[in-house]
């Protein structure tokens, strides 16, 4: 009610008081470190700084619990607010500005705008001050501010040494109050004690801006002037102390006695309880029963020995709030003074002011006191203070707080240190207020925060706001009100003192709506994407579903899985049936069924003609072009009329790339040119089908597509070539060819779409993964977690998933190319092996196990060592320019910095870069090293697996083994081990360049610093980004030391496709027509001329071979043997008996070649059949009459023991049909064949070939035909090797049959029987072959037959008659009957000695009976079997019944080794 000011000071010692000017000093330094650190953050963009900096945030933000020793903090009536009162003070229904800031509306885990602030109930200075700032945290903030009071209606028990200052320590440390804009650092000592042992918990933000003491005083009312009352040693010689004197101080008698036991304070009753009367107290005594204090020896007659005795001069008084007020201040002083002082307990400055009314004597009475300043009640010339000793000369010891004895520390020689003598009492220090913040505070409310920092209340400020909330006090009936009002009209009239730090903090909560819908719609549209791409009926489940459709075609054809099955498609569609022709109308023809060109050519010209048999009236047909792997505008353009021919040549309709050939009447032959483009792929050999079809007006025969093989001329790569084998491949060189592959890689099938599109996907990403990605992590960090913003958070987060969704995206659809780069390149090789001859191979050494090496490994090496590295080269080059790009833009400011960035930067590239190029040659060649070695093991590897019975019969398995292990290891070590030892050394040595780098960084940093001038923040930033682009450099340059390095691949890679074959010798022989006399690349070959011009056919006979100046090579593929070819044949023609050159041999018959030592024969055949290609001239079968000729090999290379048998059978019409354009005669004739070779039918050809009872059993069934080869591969006697090759003959229909080989491991009556099946067929009488087939026009060429063989076989096969072409010279082969080729030895001559031999016994294996008996148990026991089985292991049946056939009918009934063959099947 008396309303006097009370404030509570703690016991700290005066030792421990900071001065004024070091706790600015240092509170300023404070700051300026913070500000550094942020900015550190801010510049640095580093994860080694940023993850510090996380995890320096992640425990300054939990908060602190109570130690196992703080009585203080664990306290359950401090811990649980035991007597706090909550305040109703603030903006909530009170205005002071008209307008209002607000923050954003977020859940509270997102954003806290709830701020608890501290009031002393009984301190009007700091609850006036407190209210003030909690207006502007409101109005001008948004803050939703709490005042809450542990002091009000009693208060909070305080514990120990600690009072109301020292409590405002802890509650700001201990988060309870987040900021208190006044504290007392001397008199809350103890709790700033506990603050500076955890300031990592508590930031004090400097000082209030004004001065604060203790002090004792005394009222100027009741004085005779303050000039005689001004300090302790003056009261005492001016009589203030003598009983007698008018002047002199109240006694403690003379004042009201204050029970200390039923006071009001809590804390008094808590020292005094209710049994209590005494206390010893800091040196004296403490009398609770009468509220005093005196020493030991007091010199006085204290109220305690006033109870207790007699006495008899009375105590003078010092008037003090309370005992637990400054405990042991007063008491020190009075004890120290030696003057007769006794301290009385009670309401100090209503005690005073009723001294100085009070009139004794007819005068007022001056009271001592202890108060403090500034408080609005020490108003101007109203108290007089006091002064008491310097503290620089207090010596006197004393009792401090805990009740220990302690001397001052001496701080001068001075006479007035030394002289002690009474009255002489130390003064109170000097207090500089601070102000305190929890230090959550700068992080979770940073513009509250820096409102808090900026704010300054001086002397004068409080008073003013103190002297307008009394000014108030008569307008106002609620003291809320009234202080509101007076803080508000405070804050107005002093705007500038505050309107600098207002600056609301900036949310993004506002935008985050449309992120997290923008995020969202990503997410949908990356869901639907994953829909489409997986969902029924997608391009995921149509290969999935096709993929096992293969793997169950895969069970009966392994090889030809996809041509079986794209051909039972094309049956669905019926493209199969053709019609027949009609009489009587023009027959159009090509004049030849293929031509071999080369890619180099500007034009290719052949000849539609018309047969002389035909009408001759004007006609028109169609022709199209039909091609796999050539494309119009890419490859060829539409065919043109060559010169001024009569005729017309035209597209039918625009756009259908269909041309109408028109003939006039009489017109015999047009000339056409196909123009051939240059296409960028590089690809060993093209190929087009020129088909023409049949129209109402004329028919197509007997040619009606023409075939045109275009060969690739040029070398791979072009641009630049290198010799694998040399040991002078420099960086220079290696460093070209690689750009020559990589150039080569751009022309490539959907290489350069899926790339560009790749590297534009992973620029963005790489974008988003370091400069989008490290500001956001850079705002995550210095707003998120340093100053706890849940919406930058939030907003992070969101921008963390959109790029997570972005790189799922990506990922999902766009990929550089590696497996289509590496199956292109398996596809160039193979299609090269392919194209070679017999010749070229031959001339190869050991050509299969070269050509597997680099489809199998190099392939799969330029995928992972060359193409993927290259990306991901080219993505850190992103990502380096990324991290640079925000190191530059965070360090703008630092242009020398920058400077000297960038240039270490080039340097390390250069310096790199350099090293690279000395040490690219050692790494080659360990590569071409690795091949050599790698090549090594395949040709061991094919040694020890094609000639296991040379191994067996000399019984080394066990050493081939061991040698097979050491070649292994020779290739390992010497190769893939040299090859990684050369990565290592390359990478490691940059690596310590790097640390040493970094090394001298670290040691050098205060030398560098002071020359540079970079501050510790640019410093360590700079550190982090060296080591982040030097790891970038490095790894960029290992991967391009690497891909150097696989160089060698490509090079072992190239040299195979760079095999110049006798195909490209042959074209490059020919005559060039250049075609514009500006452009010597616009050229021609005739080709069609020079092959018809070496062909002269028969007047009145069908010819079947045609030969003339046939010269052949051993063919060098290697360019750089300079030696002259070898020549196996040189301008080889036939002669008659008569010695007569001949150029035809007429077909029908037999036709035989004798075998002859080394390869001449063999390689007549080859040429013959196309498989080996003349140098120059002639020797080929007719190509106007031969629709299909069949080769029967001696070798099982025709019969494919993967295959079933049935599959085997027709494999040469499955390879004929995938080869050929659907719509032509021969591919139309093909499907009605397979159409017609059904499983029933070949049985027929089998009994009709008299094939053994071993495969056929004794009757058909419907599974005859799915027993595997090698199933009978023990039962493949001669015999039956020859007549499953026949049928695989027969039943493409043939017009010849050439046997190469067959017949010299066959007796004589075997060979007899094999030529009457033969001539069987000669005649057209062959059952089931010859029978009416459907859809099948008749055929009038005669059929002939080709064997080469030895004499015996030619004799034992052929008729007297029959012609044998024997090879006598490379120039000269005879063409003469049987009867003079072999000097009169006749057939008969062998038939009368074999008589008395009998025939051979055919010894039955009887392998059709256990699949006969596997399929009567099976089919019975079926369901049973199948009992827990998915659809996918009925798919296996066939396996099964495989499985048991080999172990014997035995197991049938045995379902246990059934179920355990099928378990393997589906783990498989």
């Amino acid at each position: 009610a008396t309303a006097s000011m009370s404030r509570d000071a703690s016991e700290a010692s005066t030792t421990t008081a900071f001065s004024s000017s070091s706790a600015a000093v240092g509170r300023r330094g404070d700051a300026r470190r913070r500000r550094r650190r942020a900015s550190v953050v801010e510049t640095v963009g580093s994860a080694r700084i940023a993850f510090v900096a996380l995890l320096s945030v992640v425990c300054r933000v939990v908060r602190a619990s109570p130690g196992a020793n703080d009585a203080y903090g664990s306290s359950s009536y401090y811990a649980n607010d035991v007597g706090v009162v909550e305040l109703n003070l603030g903006s909530g229904t009170r205005g002071c500005f008209e307008t209002r800031h607000s923050r954003p509306n977020a859940p509270p885990p997102f954003l806290n705008s709830e701020i608890t602030l501290e009031v002393i109930y009984s301190w009007d200075s700091q609850r006036m001050v407190t209210l003030a700032f909690g207006i502007l945290l409101s109005e001008k903030l948004g803050y939703d501010v709490v005042y809450k009071s542990w002091d009000k209606d009693g208060g909070q028990e305080l514990l120990e040494g600690h009072t109301v200052a020292a409590r405002a320590y802890e509650n700001v440390l201990r988060g309870k109050s987040m900021f208190n804009l006044e504290l007392w650092p001397v008199s809350g000592a103890a709790g700033k004690a506990n603050t500076i042992g955890q300031k990592s918990k508590f930031s004090f933000e400097g000082d209030l801006g004004q001065v604060a003491r203790n002090g004792w005083f005394v009222g100027a009312s009741a004085t005779d002037g303050p000039s005689t009352w001004h300090s302790l040693s003056l009261l005492n010689s001016t009589g203030a102390f003598d009983t007698s004197s008018s002047r002199k101080l109240m006694l403690s008698s003379e004042l009201t006695v204050k029970d200390l036991r039923t006071s009001a304070r809590e804390a008094d009753k808590a020292l005094c309880t209710a049994t209590t009367t005494t206390l010893s107290w800091y040196g004296g005594t403490l009398d609770c029963q009468t509220g005093s204090w005196a020493p030991s020896s007091p010199g006085c007659c204290t109220r305690y020995l006033s109870r207790t005795t007699s006495c008899a001069q009375d105590c003078f008084a010092v008037v003090v709030e309370s005992p637990t007020w400054l405990k042991s201040e007063n008491e020190r002083r009075v004890t120290s003074s030696g003057l007769p002082l006794e301290i009385v307990y009670g309401d100090v400055l209503a005690t005073a002011d009723w001294a100085a009314q009070r009139t004794a004597n007819g005068t007022p009475s001056a009271v001592l006191f202890q108060w403090w300043e500034p408080d609005l009640k020490i108003s101007p010339q109203k108290y007089i203070r006091i002064t008491l000793r310097d503290t620089l000369y207090c010596s006197q010891s004393y009792i401090d707080v805990d009740g220990n004895t302690v001397t001052p520390r001496q701080n001068s020689y001075s006479f007035e240190f030394a002289s002690y003598s009474s009255p002489s009492s130390c003064e109170f220090e000097r207090e500089i207020l601070e102000k305190g913040a929890h230090p959550r505070s700068e992080t979770s409310f940073s513009d509250a925060f820096y409102l808090f920092d900026g704010l300054k209340f001086s002397f004068v400020d409080v008073q003013a706001i103190l002297k307008l909330q009394s000014d108030y006090a008569a307008n106002y009936s609620d003291q809320a009100d009234q202080e509101f009002a007076a803080a508000c009209a405070w804050l107005k009239a002093n705007e500038d003192k505050w309107s600098a730090y207002i600056k609301p903090a900036e949310f993004v909560f506002a935008a985050l709506p449309y992120v997290v819908a923008a995020v969202a719609l990503m997410m949908a549209y990356i869901l639907a994407q994953h829909h489409i791409v997986f969902k029924k009926g997608s391009y995921y489940q149509t290969e999935k579903q096709k993929s096992k459709e293969v793997l169950a075609t895969m069970e009966s054809n392994p090889i030809f899985m996809l041509d079986v099955m794209e051909q039972k498609e094309s049956h669905r569609l019926d493209l199969g049936r053709s019609t027949s022709p009609v009489a009587g109308l023009p027959e159009l023809s090509f004049k030849l069924r293929e031509l071999h060109v080369g890619n180099d050519e500007h034009v290719v010209a052949f000849t539609i003609a018309r047969n002389a048999s035909g009408a001759m009236s004007s006609c028109h047909s169609e022709i199209y072009i039909y091609s796999e792997v050539s494309a119009l505008d890419v490859d060829y353009k539409l065919p043109l009329k060559s010169g001024k021919c009569p005729g017309k040549l035209y597209e039918h309709t625009p756009g259908s790339a269909k041309m109408r050939v028109e003939f006039e009447a009489g017109q015999t032959e047009m000339r056409v040119e196909l123009p051939l483009l240059r296409n960028p792929c590089w690809m060993p050999r093209r190929s087009l089908f020129v088909c023409m079809s049949p129209t109402e007006s004329a028919n197509v025969a007997p040619i009606d597509h023409l075939e045109i093989y275009i060969h690739q001329m040029g070398y791979f790569p072009r641009g630049y070539r290198i010799k694998s084998d040399s040991g002078k491949n420099g960086f220079k060189k290696v460093l070209k060819f690689m750009m020559s592959f990589l150039r080569e890689t751009k022309d490539m099938p959907w290489i350069s779409s899926m790339v560009w599109r790749y590297q534009l996907a992973y620029f963005i990403m790489a974008g988003l993964d370091t400069f989008a990605w490290s500001k956001m992590f850079s705002l995550l960090v210095n707003e998120g977690l340093l100053k706890s913003r849940a919406d930058y958070c939030v907003l992070v987060a969101m921008v963390f998933i959109a790029i997570e969704l972005f790189r799922y995206h990506i990922g999902l659809h766009y990929f550089p190319g590696s497996y289509v780069l590496q199956t292109h390149l398996e596809c160039l090789l193979g299609r090269k092996y392919s194209s070679l001859s017999a010749n070229d191979l031959a001339s190869i050494d050991s050509a299969e196990s070269l050509f597997r090496v680099s489809s199998a490994t190099d392939t799969h090496s330029i995928r992972t060592d060359i193409w993927a590295k290259l990306h991901a080269s080219i993505i850190a080059v992103y990502r380096l320019i990324g991290a640079s790009i925000f190191i530059f833009h965070s360090l703008k400011g630092e242009e020398a910095i920058v400077g000297k960035a960038f240039a270490l930067i080039v340097f390390a590239f250069c310096a790199s870069f350099a090293f690279i190029s000395m040490r690219i040659r050692a790494s080659y060649m360990a590569g071409i090293a690795e091949d050599e070695l790698e090549v090594m093991v395949y040709v061991a590897n094919h040694y020890v697996y094609r000639n296991t019975e040379i191994v067996r019969e000399s019984r080394t398995e066990t050493k081939t083994a061991l040698r097979q292990y050491e070649k292994l290891w020779l290739f390992l070590d010497g190769g893939l081990f040299e090859r990684w030892y050369q990565d290592h050394f390359n990478k490691w040595v940059l690596m310590a360049v790097l640390t040493c780098i970094l090394a001298c960084l670290y040691a050098l940093a205060p030398a560098v610093m002071s020359i540079t001038g970079a501050s510790v923040g640019v410093y360590v930033a700079l550190i982090g980004s060296i080591s982040q682009l030097g790891e970038a450099v490095i790894f960029i340059s290992e991967s391009f030391a690497i891909m150097l390095a696989c160089v060698s691949k490509v090079s072992q890679m190239s040299e195979l496709l760079n095999i110049r074959s006798t195909r490209r010798r042959r074209i490059d022989a020919l005559h060039k027509k250049y075609t514009d006399d500006d452009d010597d690349s616009l050229y021609e070959r005739n080709h069609e001329r020079i092959s018809l011009g070496q062909i002269h056919p028969s007047v009145d006979a069908v010819d079947v071979i045609h030969i003339q100046d046939l010269t052949t090579i051993r063919n060098h593929p290697d360019e750089r043997n300079i030696t002259k070819p070898l020549t196996l044949f040189n301008g080889l023609n036939a002669f008659d008996e008569n010695h007569s050159v001949i150029h035809s041999i007429q077909a029908g018959g037999f036709i035989g070649i004798r075998r002859t030592r080394g390869t001449f024969s063999s390689t007549l055949m080859n040429v013959l059949i196309g498989t080996d290609v003349p140098y120059t001239g002639v020797a080929t079968l007719n190509p106007l009459v031969i629709h299909y000729a069949a080769r029967m090999v001696a070798t099982k290379s025709s019969i494919l023991m993967n295959e079933h048998f049935q599959e085997n059978l027709t494999l040469n019409l499955t390879l004929e049909r995938s080869r050929l354009p659907p719509k032509c005669h021969r591919a139309r004739r093909v499907a009605a064949l397979q159409r017609y070779y059904d499983s029933r039918m070949l049985y027929k050809l089998c009994e009709a070939i008299k094939l053994t009872p071993s495969i056929l059993g004794d009757g058909y069934r419907e599974d005859w035909g799915t027993v595997s080869m090698s199933a009978v591969s023990s039962i493949l006697d001669p015999l039956t090797e020859f007549q499953l090759t026949l049928i695989q003959a027969l039943v493409a229909d043939p017009d010849v049959i050439l046997v190469d080989g067959f017949g010299d491991r066959m007796t004589f009556d075997i060979l007899q029987q094999v030529a009457e099946i033969l001539r069987l067929w000669l005649q057209r009488r062959l059952p089931v072959v010859d029978d009416v087939i459907p859809d099948a026009p008749p055929k009038t060429t005669p059929r002939t037959v080709i064997w080469h063989g030895t004499p015996f076989v030619l004799l034992s096969t052929l008729k007297e008659d029959e012609l044998v072409l024997s090879i006598k010279s490379k120039s000269e082969m005879s063409v003469l009957p049987v009867s003079v080729a072999f000097n009169g030895v006749k057939l008969s001559d062998f038939a009368e000695s074999v008589q008395s031999i009998g025939p051979d016994e055919d010894i039955v294996n009887p392998v059709w009976r256990n699949v006969s008996n596997m399929s009567m148990r099976c089919s019975g026991s079926m369901k049973s079997l199948m009992d827990g089985y998915t659809p996918l292991d009925v798919l296996r049946t066939t396996s099964l019944l495989r499985y048991i056939s080999r172990k014997g009918s035995s197991l049938i009934s045995t379902r246990e080794v059934a179920a355990k063959h099928l378990q393997k099947e589906r783990r498989r």
